[in-house]
């Protein structure tokens, strides 16, 4: 009876060298063995989400998503995901960013090994309070990277006075 055994001492997830084993081995004693290095290149993204932490109701709100790949392969196929506070009503979006409901999505252009994407947005916040948003990246090897922000809104209040002079003198408890 002949036999094979392989031996892989492969982390996927992790940028490595990675060494293969393989034993063969005949019924009539004859053995092989055989060793194969295999460097396991891969993107690594890091993700951060920036946003200002107060702002004032009525003003439009900067954030900006900043995307690096620390690895030593192109990143591939990812897509990048915003999840927006209730009821913020964005007034400018990244680059071929589709809104469904409360969800912003878009493909990332590949980012080489060392390099970066910058991602600019205008959310409208139209209530006072802490209003968060959440960014999640996926990529073809299933990496998944993500960040949060808060932002909270205050209201001011908008008043205005009005005096009016009354144009004649009138008796004391009349209506003026």
């Amino acid at each position: 009876a002949s036999s094979l055994a392989i031996s892989s001492l492969a982390e996927p997830w992790a940028s490595s060298e990675t060494r293969n084993d393989a034993l063969a081995s005949a019924s009539n004693g004859l053995k092989a063995m055989g060793q194969t290095r295999v460097l396991v290149r891969r993107q690594d993204l890091q993700a951060s989400l920036v946003a200002p932490e107060l702002v004032y109701h009525g003003n439009a709100v900067n954030y900006c998503v900043n995307l690096s790949n620390r690895g030593d392969a192109v990143s591939k196929r990812t897509i990048a995901v915003l999840q927006l506070p209730e009821g913020a009503k964005p007034t400018s979006l990244p680059y071929s960013a589709k809104l469904d409901g409360n969800k912003l999505t878009w493909s990332v252009d590949p980012i080489a090994p060392s390099e970066g994407r910058e991602y600019n947005f205008q959310l409208s916040l139209n209530s006072e309070g802490e209003h968060r948003v959440a960014f999640e990246c996926k990529g073809d090897d299933e990496q998944v990277v993500s960040a949060t922000a808060t932002t909270v809104v205050r209201s001011i209040a908008d008043l205005k006075l009005l005096v009016s002079d009354p144009t004649a003198p009138a008796p004391v408890g009349a209506e003026v």
